[in-house]
């Protein structure tokens, strides 16, 4: 692209030619609002000086009459054909409003006659007044009068100019001249003639005109006096007188927190002064002294900042405007275009007031009055209450019928009859220092073309009250005849309905309304149509906004004003008032009440239209202004803070707080809502209630009030605790004193703090209504009152219901704490104990135990109990029933009630509680009937069963410990007595307790037991009412558990089995509560020992399986072992940590001793805590040889590792442990810590121990490479200490090549590689060094010129990110190329089809590689000048080697070269002349220019490209056309949205600016673009790809993924559902087969060759099978055991697009890590975290599971010759795992087999189950190869399953034929 500045120097000028009539048509003269014309005309009178203006509209007659004759009357001066308004004619009727034809507007003004800069500046279009006072800003006002006419024509003082479109057609011409000389002085009017394009009726209605221009003219500076013709007849005349202004002071809530106290100070001494330093009430004055005269205090100034500091508000003031109007009757009678407002609300009218309202006393009134009319001369105004939309007036009166006639005259007189009508306003106008910053100054003055005026005012216009009062009766009157269309100023009255019809003024009326009730004039910045402000450009806006923010302000100042006056006159009042607590008279509080409510529906902000930002900007302004917001309360104006909401339920005790009145609250809704948003005003709180109890005694109907209140309130725990105390604590209400003929006296009056309060009053209790009741008690109202609720009273005060209990005891208390007299003292009265009686029971039941034998505690020793001999204690007293002696005290009662009917037995049963006797005490009984011996046991006991329900409880107690019963004698007892008797000597019977003898039976005569003496007369009957009463006394029915299991473990074997047995047979139904833990220490089971002894064992020493003696337990005999399992609760097994004791303490000492004891151990595995197998693994417990030791020894298990038959494991058997004790042994063995081989870290200290003993152990090279690469797959668990040893120590092989003459040294063998001599022999000498000692072969052509100085790292990814993790560098970082290009041949054919043939084959190599990795990319190379290839003669490549402190320096010759060249970093490609073209070379030089980390493979593949035509391509796999085609259709989808971009960026792009200036939206879409930089360098391999096993993946040539799912899909299809014979399996995997290999012999590419061409080929061929079966068996040897215990999620697999559907080993999404629970025949399991109870749950009920799926997973592992230990299954609950591979351990899902596979095998159906995770198997493998899940992972997996194909079908004719797999 050329040079801007040379483009602009050949360039040509052309002028910008502009269509005025179009401009003007279509943008100036098309503004939106009404009676535009006369909005700009207005406005340029107003900035000429002009006091006066008058509006003529004509007719085309009256135009034609009034044309000029002579002199200066040319501006078609009117008034001097008509001097009084009325012209010639006033006795004919003006026409109808419909029938006017306007033929042209004549508009004048008195201001300062046009000047020189005036005339010029008129004809320029956008040149406003530079003046910054005036409002003229844009200079396109004057063009709006072209929307009305063609010709406007203007005179001023002595000169003319008119405008004209010249020729008619578009181009506007302005003629300018001078008036006639004449002797008479120029005429004061400047005149605009406005002959009408096209004739029409008026611009609208005469009265919305008149509207028009009384409004306009409120906030003008200078214009006063404007007056509407019609053809020389004055239709009205508006005419404005401004009053004084006086200054505002600064109310208190807007001054300043020092200011404000000194304000308060003085406040009541100043309330009635209106002139001096106070104002009005809480509003500074300033005057010119600096100290108030009254008081002394400091003057406040007024000085306000806007938020940005713009603006500094110095000083406000208040102006009066009277505003009058003389309009005919006719504009009335004309009606008006425009819906009236509507009236929503007619507020409440005030009473007793003068003629302005306000009450006849009121000075305000007064100083209103002195600026209104004689209300005589006012007349009244139509009614705004209509609900019509442009209704007009009623017209004329008409003739009703022929006979009438019309006095036309007096009609006509009637309708020029003038209607003068007024309205008074208040202004509040706020001066500000404007102070901008240098950036708004010229901000600004860019936008407006005029500097920003040094002051700014601000006005508002506010209607109080009285005077909106005033001017809406005036409406409801009616006005000029009609009542429905309101009056002349209905514009400029309160818009208190938010009818938006308040505007904001820039010099006239805008269509932005305010959204309060008033309008506002400021210097706002108007949008060019001066229709609304301008709130969107940048910096305007911020002025509009400031001034917006003095709008608010202001309108806050006039509000805190009126309240300041309102709080002044209730102040006045109250020190008038004849009394401080009645407040002021009611009539003048509720007025200052509907002015308050007047103030704030007033300044209520409601959305304002068309920008609502209008409103919430002076709202935020309001609100913002001052946290102290003045409002009308109960308690006078006071800061809203200070008030309440009104609360109806709490009105009836809340009295001295400040609260809203219902008329403000209501009335002013939305304000009152907002002040609340803003926290402003609070609803009524819990601390006002407490600070209203805490103020005053409350009588007691308000304390009941308040009760309702609180118990009405939400519960919340903790704030009713919290509020319970201060409630409580802050309450006290008066009880009044009794009323005595009406009047209250002071007896029974009495004052009661809530706090002393402990109970009330249950009216359904049991406790009389009459009481008498204790003082803190509360009165019964509180417990009757409708809407009380006594029942929360607890809960809410901690008061509790009065009891019978609280009144028992303060009945019974002694003295009496307040004696209610002897009348009601129970051991006075009788007839008090016998009601105190009587109420106790009859609510006996419902009292409470406790509380039962409180009372009877209280009563029992009191004379309470009425009898015929008095007042006895219920002790000394007796039922009339206990009639054995006839002189004791009887109960006796006055009410024959209570012992008889209903109340008899309640009664008894309280007298019984009490102590009444109710028969003889038993003692008697004994001392008759036990001691004389006349009674036998029988006897007695049927007589106590007959009385025991008189027996008292001390009683029954004395009976069950005397011995007083005799046990049952055994017969040889019996015959030894009968001996004693004949010998005269008759024996002393023992006597016992009832509780020492048993039941009389034959059960407990077999066990020997102590018996009751019953005897045969009667015969013991267990059911009968004596043997119920007997063994209620304690009797025993069968002896206890203790006592039957000592009877078990005695010494007579006889009857321990008796025992036993007797314990087996009632042992549900009596001693079901057996409890081992009880008898731990009692030997009473039979048992028999490991020798085969009997005995009796413990609970805790013998156990039912017989399995436990190999440990030396105790086993339960035989013929008890279910019940002793099932009812002794033996165990089965011996507790873990008895297995472990006993395991410690005697280990086994034999291989076979320790196999039995680990498989019995296997069986409670489940058992053992981490614990007890913790402590076992640090223990010697395990029988094993060591590989230095000469025979057993007792070794750790961590010490130890399981034998397995592979060639790891012999070789790790000469440096480790390794045990076999078979599988059920080793399973117990695992769990113990024993491993199936030694971690990676383990074997890493092994060898950086002794490297060379390693090595030597190892037996060679490839041995030890095995273990490195081990090393390598797990080199992340190795900890960062010993890699850091690794780092220093000599334990890496290195090799070193030279030529077989040099001969070989100890420890080199000999190797054949390929070279560009294959005949000759190499020598490769291995040596163990130090890391850094070592290089990585990354590129094998410069190592084969620096081989002889070198040791080189094997070739072998894995291998390779060791090397490089521990530090070894790589080769290509040592090596310094530098390519010399020797003489370019220019324009060479064969640098062209090179270039061709890389830009054809790009895409194919490109096209399934990882997008990320590439730095060019190809469609940047198809720009010509982005990528060029030259031809030299020579291509010298000089490469410089620094190793060892040596310097090695070898050139050779190059085919080709590629680099990066110039500014654009172009990419150039050289090729030599000299010798033939290698295109391996081409591939390997771009791929070092397009990877940040090219491969070997990414070479031969680029190269494989290069060098085969497109059939082969097509043969080998790859979809050449659809590749390309996709290739072609990216470019041209790409160019055709490049040129749709530069055509749409043409037609946006502004004149003047260039293509080249706009940047590309994408550069590496554009032609010219840089490719991108290329992103960082990866870290380390090993740490940083997931791709493979330790982070390393081998890349294979992008096979297309049909290849790949064509084998999985031939599988399921196929063969998935064949198994019906040896041919048909057969057959189908031949099929198999057959496809597999068509799928996968056109494989393309070398995968993992680790030969690198030395030569050219120009023919490229397919890579050698051999080298894929290397990878494959590679994939296979990648396989390794998973040692670690917990296994956590792995790096992120990149899913890719292509494989979507097989990503089911994908464990990125896992949720939960897997951790090791045990193993299953040397098969480590997992499970997920989330799986409860994981090892009971795998290792025992699902171990069946396992072992079946083993089944399958075994023969598998011999078909792929997996490495042993390297197959893992686990578990989890949910999600979409299968399998997955994780570092080269593969891991199978035990609940994928369960739900697929295992109902099939567990029918012996193996064959569908192996080909399923067969395939499985192949999938995971290919990962060790490749990580993400694309063509090439599918072609692996291709590759790996057809290799083992044939394995598989041995297996599955092993398992369908009973064939043995070999």
């Amino acid at each position: 692209m050329a040079d801007k500045n040379a483009l602009w120097a050949q360039g040509q000028d052309e002028s910008v030619e502009v269509n005025q009539r179009a401009l003007i048509d279509k943008v100036l003269a098309r503004y939106s609002g009404e009676f535009t014309v006369f909005r700009e005309l207005l406005q340029n009178a107003d900035d000429a000086g002009a006091t006066g203006v008058q509006i003529h509209f004509e007719t085309k007659a009256f135009v034609d009459k009034s044309k000029p004759r002579t002199g200066n009357s040319i501006d078609g001066d009117s008034s001097a054909v008509v001097a009084s308004g009325v012209p010639d004619g006033t006795d004919k009727p003006i026409p109808n409003l419909k029938d006017i034809v306007i033929a042209q507007w004549t508009f004048k003004n008195n201001g300062t006659v046009f000047r020189e800069e005036d005339w010029n500046r008129l004809k320029k279009i956008a040149e406003g007044n530079p003046d910054e006072q005036k409002i003229g800003a844009f200079g396109v006002g004057f063009y709006s009068l072209f929307s009305v006419t063609e010709e406007p024509f203007v005179t001023s003082g002595t000169k003319w100019m008119g405008f004209y479109w010249k020729d008619g057609k578009d181009q506007l011409f302005a003629r300018r001249g001078s008036l006639p000389e004449s002797p008479e002085p120029p005429s004061p009017w400047t005149t605009f003639a406005l002959p009408l394009r096209e004739t029409g009726p008026f611009p609208g209605a005469p009265l919305d005109i008149l509207r028009f221009l009384a409004s306009s003219i409120t906030f003008m500076s200078t214009l006063k006096d404007v007056e509407l013709y019609l053809d020389g007849t004055r239709l009205g005349h508006i005419f404005k007188e401004v009053g004084s202004p006086q200054t505002v002071g600064v109310p208190k809530s807007l001054a300043s927190g020092q200011q404000q106290q000194q304000i308060m100070g003085s406040l009541m001494s100043n309330a009635g002064s209106m002139i001096g330093g106070w104002g009005d009430w809480g509003m500074r004055t300033p005057t010119n002294n600096t100290r108030n005269r009254d008081t002394g205090d400091k003057e406040v100034k007024w000085s306000w900042f806007t938020p940005k500091k713009y603006f500094n508000l110095t000083n406000v003031t208040s102006t009066p405007v009277h505003i009058r109007a003389e309009v005919i009757r006719w504009v009335y009678l004309a009606g008006s275009e425009k819906a009236k407002p509507v009236k929503k609300a007619i507020l409440p009218a005030a009473t007793t007031t003068g003629s302005t309202g306000a009450p006849t006393n009121s000075f305000l009134a007064s100083l209103i009055s002195s600026f209104a009319s004689p209300r005589s001369t006012t007349p009244s105004r139509p009614s705004p209450f209509s609900s019509g939309r442009g209704t007009p007036a009623p017209a004329a009166p008409r003739a009703t019928s022929s006979v009438e006639t019309v006095d036309v005259k007096k009609l006509a007189a009637d309708q020029r009859k003038s209607v003068e009508s007024s309205v008074l306003l208040s202004v509040f106008t706020a001066e500000a220092r404007v102070k901008l910053d240098e950036k708004m100054e010229v901000e600004l003055e860019r936008a407006t073309k005029k500097r920003a005026p040094p002051s700014v005012r601000v006005g508002l216009i506010y209607t109080g009250k009285d005077e909106y009062d005033a001017s809406e009766k005036e409406d409801l009157d009616g006005a000029g005849g009609s009542k429905d269309v309101g009056s002349v100023f209905l514009g400029l009255r309160a818009d208190l309905e938010g009818n938006n019809s308040s505007r904001v003024y820039i010099g006239h009326a805008t269509g932005q309304t305010t959204g309060i009730s008033g309008h506002m004039s400021a210097r706002f910045i108007p949008t060019v149509e001066r229709e609304s402000i301008d709130l969107v450009d940048r910096n305007v806006s911020v002025w509009n906004t400031e001034l917006l923010h003095i709008g608010g302000y202001l309108s806050r100042v006039a509000y805190e004003t009126e309240l300041s006056a309102i709080a002044r006159l209730y102040a006045a009042a109250l020190q008038t008032s004849s009394s401080a607590l009645s407040g002021p008279d009611a009539n003048l509080t509720t007025w200052l009440q509907s002015r308050c409510l007047h103030a704030l529906k007033f300044f209520t902000f409601r959305p304002s239209t068309p920008s609502p930002e209008v409103s919430r900007i002076m709202q935020s302004a309001f609100f913002s202004a001052s946290d102290l917001f003045s409002i009308f309360s109960s308690s006078g104006v006071k800061s809203a803070s200070e008030v309440r909401i009104r609360s109806p339920e709490m009105e009836k005790f809340v009295k001295s707080l400040p609260v809203l009145p219902k008329e403000i609250q209501d009335g002013a809704s939305d304000v009152i809502a907002l002040l609340q948003g803003r926290n402003m005003i609070r609803q009524i709180t819990f601390e006002d209630i407490i600070g209203e109890m805490r103020g005053r005694c409350f009588e007691e109907e308000e304390m009941i009030e308040c009760l309702k209140w609180r118990v009405n309130l939400p519960r919340q725990a903790a704030f009713d605790a919290h509020f319970k105390e201060q409630f409580v604590g802050a309450g006290v209400f008066r009880i009044a004193g009794k009323s005595v003929d009406g009047k209250e006296t002071s007896e029974g009056e009495r004052i009661v703090p809530l706090a002393s309060v402990q109970t009330y009053i249950n009216p359904g209790g049991l406790v009389p209504p009459d009481g008498p009741f204790p003082p803190t008690t509360l009165p019964l109202r509180f417990s009757t009152t409708k809407g009380l609720v006594p029942t929360v009273y607890p809960e809410l005060f901690g008061w509790t219901s009065f009891s019978i209990n609280d009144w028992i005891v303060y009945l019974t208390s002694k003295p009496p704490a307040d004696s209610p007299g002897v009348e009601y003292d129970v051991t006075v009265s009788p007839i008090f104990a016998e009601k105190v009686i009587s109420t106790v029971s009859k609510g006996w039941s419902n009292i409470s135990k406790a509380n039962q034998e409180d009372i009877v505690q209280r009563l029992s020793p009191l004379s309470c109990i009425p009898t015929q001999l008095g007042l006895k204690v219920p002790s000394d007293a007796y039922f009339a029933a206990a009639h054995v002696f006839p002189d004791l005290p009887m109960v006796t009662f006055t009410s024959p009630g209570l012992l008889s009917g209903r109340l008899k037995a309640p009664t008894e049963n309280v007298l019984a509680m009490l102590g009444v006797r109710k028969h003889v005490d038993l003692q008697v009984v004994f001392n008759r009937m036990i001691k004389t011996g006349d009674w036998t046991i029988a006897q007695l006991v049927k007589y106590l069963a007959g009385v025991k329900d008189t027996l008292t409880r001390l009683e029954l107690e004395r009976l069950k410990e005397t011995a007083a019963f005799s046990k049952e004698e055994d017969p040889q007892a019996q015959k030894n007595g009968e001996k004693s008797e004949t010998a005269s000597v008759v024996p002393k019977r023992t006597r016992y307790k009832i509780s020492a003898l048993y039941e009389p039976n034959d059960a407990m005569r077999k066990l020997r037991l102590p018996i009751l003496d019953w005897g045969n007369d009667p015969k013991w009957r267990p059911n009968s009412e004596e043997a119920k009463f007997l063994f209620s006394l304690g009797l025993q029915k069968y002896p206890s558990l203790p006592e039957l299991l000592k009877l078990a473990s005695g010494p007579d074997k006889e009857l321990r089995e008796l025992a036993l047995k007797y314990l087996f047979e009632k042992f549900t139904t009596q001693y079901q509560d057996y409890q081992p833990e009880s008898f731990a220490n009692v030997a009473f089971i039979p048992a028999v020992q490991p020798d085969g002894t009997e005995t009796l064992a413990k609970h805790g020493q013998v156990f039912s399986e017989p399995g436990c003696a190999v440990m030396g337990f105790a086993v339960a005999r035989s013929d008890i072992k279910d019940e002793a399992l099932t009812k002794l609760k033996i165990a089965r097994h011996p507790s873990a940590t008895s297995a472990t004791a006993l395991l410690l303490q005697n280990p086994p000492t034999s291989q076979e001793q320790a196999r039995r004891t680990f498989e019995y151990l296997t069986n409670v595995l489940g058992d053992f805590t981490t614990k007890n197998l913790q402590q076992l693994r640090l223990s010697n417990i395990i029988p094993a040889e060591t590989p230095r030791s000469k025979g057993i020894v007792m070794v750790k298990p961590g010490e130890c590792y399981f034998k397995k038959d592979d060639g790891e494991t012999s070789f790790h058997s000469k440096l480790f442990t390794f045990v076999d004790f078979g599988n059920r042994a080793n399973n117990f063995l695992a769990a113990c810590g024993v491993r199936n081989a030694p971690t990676t870290e383990e074997v890493a200290r092994m060898l950086v121990a002794d490297p060379g003993g390693f090595y030597a152990l190892a037996g060679g090279a490839e041995r030890f490479k095995a273990e490195l690469r081990q090393i390598s797959a797990s080199f992340a668990e190795i900890s960062a200490t010993t890699k850091q040893t690794m780092s220093r120590s000599p334990i890496l092989l290195g090799s070193r090549i030279t030529d077989e003459k040099e001969g070989t040294k100890q420890g080199q063998r000999r190797a054949s590689v390929g070279a560009d001599d294959e005949d000759d022999t190499v020598t490769v000498s291995y040596e163990l060094l130090r890391p850094d000692q070592i290089v990585i072969i990354d590129d094998v052509n410069t190592y084969a010129q620096f081989r002889d100085v070198l040791y080189g790292a094997p070739q072998e990814d894995i291998l390779e990110s060791l090397y490089s993790a521990l530090g070894s560098p790589r080769l290509g970082q040592l090596i310094k190329e530098e390519y010399k290009p020797v003489g370019e041949l220019k324009d060479s054919p064969d640098a062209a089809k090179v270039r061709k043939l890389v830009l054809e084959r790009l895409p194919l190599f490109l096209h399934e590689r990882n997008q990320t990795r590439v730095l060019v990319r190809p469609e940047w190379m198809q720009a010509g000048s982005n990528f060029v290839v030259k031809k030299v003669a020579r291509l010298i490549l000089q490469k410089t080697l620094v190793w060892g402190g040596k310097r090695t320096v070898k050139d050779s010759e190059a085919s080709a070269a590629s680099k990066r060249e110039g500014i654009s970093r172009s990419l150039v490609l050289y090729i030599a002349h000299n010798i033939p073209l290698d295109l391996y070379e081409v591939a390997n030089s771009l791929c070092k220019q397009m990877f940040d980390t090219p491969k070997v493979n990414d070479s031969l593949l680029f190269s494989t490209i290069l060098s085969t035509d497109l059939p082969s391509l097509r043969r080998r796999g790859y979809n050449v056309d659809r590749i390309l085609n996709q290739q072609k259709a990216e470019r041209e989808a790409r160019e055709s949205a490049r040129r749709a971009a530069e055509r749409e960026a043409a037609q946006i792009r502004p004149p003047g600016a260039f293509i080249e200036d706009t940047p590309a939206e994408n550069p590496e879409k554009g032609p010219g673009a840089p490719p991108p930089l290329p992103p960082n360098k990866p870290g380390s391999e090993l740490t940083q790809k997931p791709e493979g096993p330790g982070g390393s993946s081998i890349n294979a040539p992008p096979v297309p993924e049909k290849s790949g799912k064509s084998l999985l899909n031939s599988v399921k299809n196929k063969i998935g559902g064949r198994n019906s014979g040896e041919d048909s399996l057969r057959s189908g995997l031949e099929r198999l087969m057959s496809s597999g290999n068509r799928s996968s012999s056109g494989a393309p590419g070398s995968v993992g060759s680790r030969k690198t061409p030395m030569g050219r080929d120009a023919d490229a061929q397919p890579t050698p099978e051999s080298d894929i079966n290397k990878n494959v068996q590679q994939a296979i040897a990648a396989c390794r055991p998973e040692a670690r215990s917990l296994l956590q999620n792995r790096e992120h697999m990149e899913t890719i697009k292509e494989a979507l559907n097989e990503g089911y080993c994908d464990i990125t999404g896992a949720a939960v890590d897997l951790v090791h629970i045990g193993n299953v025949t040397n098969v480590r399991i997992y499970a997920a975290k989330n799986v409860p109870n994981a090892q009971e749950l795998l290792l025992q009920t699902k171990l069946d599971s396992i072992n079946r799926f083993l089944s399958i997973v075994r023969p598998l592992k011999r078909v792929y010759k997996l490495p042993d230990a390297s197959l893992h299954l686990f578990y989890d609950l949910v999600g979409p795992l299968i399998a997955f591979n994780a570092n080269g351990s593969l891991f199978l899902n035990l609940r994928y087999y369960e739900g697929w596979h295992d109902a099939q095998v567990k029918q012996h159906d193996l064959m569908k189950a192996m080909i399923s995770w067969f395939f499985t198997l192949a999938h995971e493998i290919a990962h060790n190869l490749v990580g993400p899940h694309n063509a090439e992972h599918s072609y692996y997996m291709n590759q790996i399953s057809s290799t083992h194909i044939l394995n598989l079908i041995d297996e599955l004719q092993a398992v369908q034929f009973g064939v043995g797999a070999q």
